[in-house]
């Protein structure tokens, strides 16, 4: 079973679903000051949150456990930051990424192409999680370290 991300205790693996997407997003906080006779200036204030979506498309009947979004919602329902992980394979090895603490935001199932008892055939999925901050340092987070 390859491991592409863990988010806490949940794993994106073959055994549980794989994004086909993943977006980061950064935001950055600018303030523009007012000049006499002149336009505004743009003095920064401060990096802004820093996102990532995972998106994707599951067929429950690929799937060994199908209902795999009732264990990510469980988890996101305790409210508390978890440590996400990137896994990946170079020429040198086997490698993980630790990228620090996250929170999850959003948690969306569509089900569709239901068959008569209401199981899906299909489920796309979006996850959107936010970087928590580094507690305690002032430096900047790199998604590449």
């Amino acid at each position: 079973m390859a491991v592409m991300y863990s988010l806490g205790k949940f794993l994106f693996s073959s055994k549980t679903i794989v994004p086909t997407s993943v977006v980061h997003g950064m935001s950055y906080n600018w303030q523009s000051v007012d000049r006499n006779g002149r336009r505004p200036a743009r003095q920064p204030v401060s990096i802004g949150l820093e996102t990532v979506s995972l998106q994707g498309v599951t067929y429950p009947c690929d799937l060994p456990n199908a209902w795999v979004f009732d264990d990510l919602r469980a988890q996101a329902n305790e409210m508390r930051p978890l440590t996400l992980i990137s896994f990946g394979s170079r020429e040198s090895g086997n490698w993980a990424n630790v990228l620090g603490l996250w929170t999850m935001d959003d948690v969306n199932e569509d089900r569709q192409a239901l068959w008569p008892n209401s199981d899906p055939r299909k489920i796309q999925f979006s996850l959107k999680i936010s970087f928590y901050g580094l507690d305690g340092q002032d430096g900047a987070w790199s998604w590449r370290r």
